[in-house]
């Protein structure tokens, strides 16, 4: 079932949900989540709220559908990553999204990675059932939005990751004469870092007046 088109005149309602029951200070939460949903929300056609996923999914066990009743209010709702890990939090899950497109909520599936698990184990959980019962997914690169269009038949649109640039209006000019290159990622990026142990040294020889700084998890 899809939801039906936004056509109203007040604000476009907006509601992303964090991942488990706290805001965690991850880059991914930050750059997919909380800039994107800041900046939309200092728009005037556009209001925008955030909620913890596990609240969510625990008062929808408890209570049934009677839960959501709130969440009916938001035009769109954004799931980011979200994975069931057994054939009950998959049935949940289906009633949970089709429930939320009855009362005329637009579902909007996030992810900024493959979470197929064919290339790597990324998630315990089955990531790409949820993502097909979306209206709509959102993706980081072209190359992730052909992959995921094996398993969905929904649009998919392509956001790449991107800052506030509110938040680095005042930050101060570079003086040094070293051009500084930060590297940052989760153990996640193992194959990552295979590819740039070749790319680091290239750059280095070729431009000595670059400084890598490593951030996070490096082999």
């Amino acid at each position: 079932m899809t939801s039906a088109p936004i056509n109203k005149k007040q604000p476009v309602r907006v509601l992303s949900i964090f991942r488990g029951n706290e805001r965690p200070l991850t880059a991914c939460e930050i750059y997919r989540i909380t800039m994107p949903l800041d900046y939309l929300g200092r728009q005037p056609a556009w209001e925008t709220s955030w909620r913890y996923f596990e609240s969510i999914w625990h008062d929808f066990q408890l209570y049934g559908t009677a839960a959501i009743r709130e969440l009916l209010s938001y035009d769109i709702i954004i799931f980011p990553r979200v994975a069931s890990l057994d054939s009950n939090e998959e049935l949940g899950l289906k009633i949970l999204f089709a429930t939320l497109k009855q009362g005329g909520v637009r579902v909007v599936y996030e992810t900024d990675d493959d979470y197929s698990n064919v290339y790597r184990n990324v998630t315990a959980g089955d990531a790409m059932t949820p993502m097909s019962w979306a209206d709509a997914v959102t993706v980081t690169t072209p190359y992730l939005a052909e992959n995921m269009r094996q398993y969905t038949r929904q649009p998919i649109h392509e956001l790449p990751n991107c800052i506030d640039p509110a938040v680095w209006r005042d930050a101060p000019p570079i003086k040094e004469e070293r051009l500084v290159i930060g590297l940052t990622g989760s153990e996640t990026h193992s194959n990552d870092w295979s590819v740039l142990k070749d790319v680091m040294p290239a750059i280095l020889a070729a431009h000595p007046h670059v400084h890598f700084v490593v951030m996070g998890y490096h082999p």
